[in-house]
């Protein structure tokens, strides 16, 4: 998808797979869309996705984990980052 698909779009949410979204994060830092939202299962993927948008102007206004599913020993992060 080009970035030129996100335009217009207020709140793209991007919640993938375990192996991140790291080509995905490439595109929405350069739509630049106001308000994206971050999900992840993997805190890893989600350290180098959130890198990638950071890199991109954003800043992550804030992070909340999650245990997902209740009762798991699985923690998702869930963020929301700004332009700088």
């Amino acid at each position: 998808m080009p970035a030129s698909d996100l335009a217009g779009l207020d709140t793209p949410v991007s919640d993938p797979p375990r192996a991140g979204t790291a080509r995905q994060c490439r595109i929405l830092a350069e739509a630049g869309p106001p308000l994206p939202v971050a999900v992840s299962c993997n805190p890893q993927s989600f350290a180098r996705d959130a890198r990638i948008l950071a890199d991109g102007g954003y800043q992550l206004a804030d992070v909340t984990p999650a245990d997902r599913p209740p009762w798991s020993h699985r923690l998702e992060p869930t963020a929301r980052p700004v332009r700088d």
